[in-house]
């Protein structure tokens, strides 16, 4: 898979390396949740409102004590994955709002369409494990769907799953639903049996929701995949090079804390 990627050279990775590094130092990332300022200043970084400044020992520290490589529990134990290094796991799209049927119509997704996804995901020999929002269900409400959406994903799969990051609140049922599988919180704190998605908002932010939702996540070991999704010439810069260091910039704010 790697040789069909165009690969930056070593001084064009430290260049951006180095820039990410300047954006930390100088210019800050701003967290707009309470306990993630909380988490910062009790361990010594430098605040100002908001906005949190990293060093590069800081975020080296951070790094240093993730792991290569974990075990990604499935409720089947024999789907269970290992993740990192060269092992990958292929999992669904995420977010759609819509369905393009089998005559070319466009309509809003539904529940349904979703319980359909995780039934394709289930039979599927290329697809390693189940998603989240892989459709946006438009016929329950929002406040709920990360629930249902959940259920779904446990009940009509058994592969790994993707968790509901999409509040504090969500992260914490998609805890305690995985803990009502796995027999409790303490049966999950040092096996990841989810893996959440958390964006920042860039440029050079994290929304409270993400923010939360991460800091929940971790307490409870349970594995973050940290995206920055900028567009270049609107929430991030034109050049790519500068997109590039924004995002990783961001993504490591996000992996510090």
């Amino acid at each position: 898979m790697y040789d069909r990627m165009p690969t930056l050279t070593k001084a064009q990775m430290t260049k951006i390396h180095d820039a990410a590094m300047n954006i930390l130092s100088k210019v800050g990332v701003a967290f707009n949740e309470k306990e993630s300022l909380e988490i910062f200043k009790k361990n010594g970084f430098k605040i100002d409102g908001k906005t949190v400044f990293l060093s590069e020992k800081d975020v080296r520290g951070a790094l240093e004590s993730a792991p290569q490589r974990f075990n990604l529990a499935a409720r089947n134990p024999a789907k269970s994955l290992q993740v990192g290094d060269d092992d990958f796991a292929f999992v669904p799209g995420y977010g759609a709002p819509f369905i393009i049927t089998s005559d070319g119509r466009k309509r809003h997704a539904t529940m349904e369409d979703y319980d359909n996804f995780c039934k394709l995901v289930q039979t599927s020999k290329y697809i390693d494990m189940n998603g989240f929002m892989m459709v946006e269900p438009s016929d329950i409400p929002p406040e709920t769907a990360h629930l249902d959406m959940l259920l779904s994903s446990i009940v009509l799969c058994d592969k790994p799953f993707m968790g509901s990051p999409v509040s504090k609140e969500g992260a914490r049922d998609a805890v305690e639903m995985a803990a009502l599988v796995w027999g409790g919180k303490d049966k999950i704190k040092d096996t990841p049996v989810t893996v959440s998605l958390i964006n920042s908002l860039s440029p050079l932010q994290f929304s409270e929701e993400m923010a939360g939702s991460l800091i929940e996540l971790a307490r409870y070991g349970q594995a973050c995949v940290l995206a920055s999704l900028a567009m270049a010439g609107a929430s991030g810069l034109v050049e790519l090079a500068g997109v590039l260091a924004m995002q990783n910039a961001e993504i490591l704010a996000g992996l510090t804390l």
